[in-house]
């Protein structure tokens, strides 16, 4: 009897694998929610479950409706607010209940005073800051100008010591070359020279070749002794040149480095002048936020007075026309305060 043989695929055929795989990740899910479905219809099914479901879904709706009401009682609570404190405005800028509320009013226009005071130094500070701000930028401007004014004035020394450089550099140069030919040119005439003297005491060469090297060694020696002569006579006028050029350079850099000083001079100036007119704003916005947190004091002190004395108005409901408006609007947000507490109540 044969063993069954079991082929397995291959590392390489991957896809197959992958496949596999995804079929029974999707066989898993697909039990999953047909789980879940059952037990649905069975807690469905279940009368005392589905009961307890509709009391949880009804206290829910209970509890979201009385949040939304609870918000529009907040929002027009706010509003009864402002419209007593605008109510209580309007009170204090007509004059009236004078008598009945005297020491709200006593309370209201120190506040104000303090208020148009406070304000009053803001804007001096606001004045100084913008006479401020006007003095720096002038100062700033003139160390500008004198800046730029005196790079004008240096810019041509600048040409003048680039262009000089630059030909200081190729007289250099042609020093160096110079020299180099010099060495070279002793070198020959020490060699020609030599080369005379072996010839008249090599007793091997015939007359013939023995002439034709001394008149060679001495037509080399008629060109290279005057251009000996004459590139040692250019050594002393290069050096001339050279020590004009640097004379010159020199002179230059003195007269650049004055400007250079005098703008670096002009640029520590500015900044010193930036550093004191920080410091000076710094002070200012710092004195100005103390009187701001004042005047917001006061703001505070003056709604909390206006709401007092709009709340007496309420109450003693003074016949003005100006006034009945804001009494009406206030007792129609009042009921639908009271309607929606009703309504609220009847959710818990």
């Amino acid at each position: 009897m044969g063993f069954l043989e079991v082929s397995y695929p291959d590392a390489s055929t991957g896809g197959i694998n992958v496949s596999a795989e995804g079929g029974s990740s999707t066989l898993v899910w697909a039990l999953v929610i047909v789980i879940i479905i059952l037990i649905s219809v069975i807690l469905i099914r279940d009368k005392g479950i589905r009961s307890k479901i509709k009391s949880l879904f009804k206290f829910i709706g209970k509890k979201f409706k009385a949040s939304r009401l609870e918000s529009k009682i907040e929002k027009l609570q706010k509003r009864i607010k402002e419209l007593v404190t605008e109510t209580g405005r309007v009170v204090w800028k007509s004059g009236y209940l004078k008598n009945e509320g005297a020491k709200i009013y006593l309370l209201i226009n120190e506040s104000d005073k303090i208020k148009k005071d406070l304000k009053k130094k803001i804007d001096e500070i606001n004045n100084k800051l913008k006479e401020n701000e006007k003095i720096y930028n002038e100062l700033i401007k003139e160390k500008k100008s004198s800046i730029k004014d005196l790079e004008s004035r240096r810019k041509p020394l600048d040409e003048e010591f680039k262009e000089s450089s630059e030909k200081l550099s190729g007289i250099k140069k042609d020093q160096k070359d110079n020299d180099k030919n010099i060495e070279k040119l002793k070198k020959d005439i020490k060699k020609n020279r030599e080369n005379l003297e072996k010839l008249k005491k090599d007793a091997f060469l015939d007359d013939e070749e023995r002439e034709f090297r001394r008149k060679k060694a001495e037509e080399e020696l008629s060109v290279s002794i005057p251009e000996l002569s004459k590139r040692e006579k250019d050594v002393e006028v290069i050096k001339a040149d050279i020590l004009k050029i640097t004379e010159k350079n020199d002179r230059l850099k003195i007269e650049i480095e004055k400007f250079n000083t005098d703008i670096k001079g002009i640029k520590s100036e500015m900044e010193k002048a930036e550093k004191e007119n920080d410091n000076v704003v710094k002070e200012f916005v710092k004195e100005k936020g103390k009187l701001a947190a004042s005047m917001s004091v006061e703001s505070g002190k003056l709604e909390t007075n206006f709401f007092l004395l709009g709340d007496l108005a309420d109450k003693l409901r003074p016949d003005d026309i100006s006034l009945k408006k804001y009494f009406k609007e206030i007792d129609e947000k009042r009921e639908t305060v009271k309607n929606l507490k009703k309504e609220k109540e009847m959710l818990e």
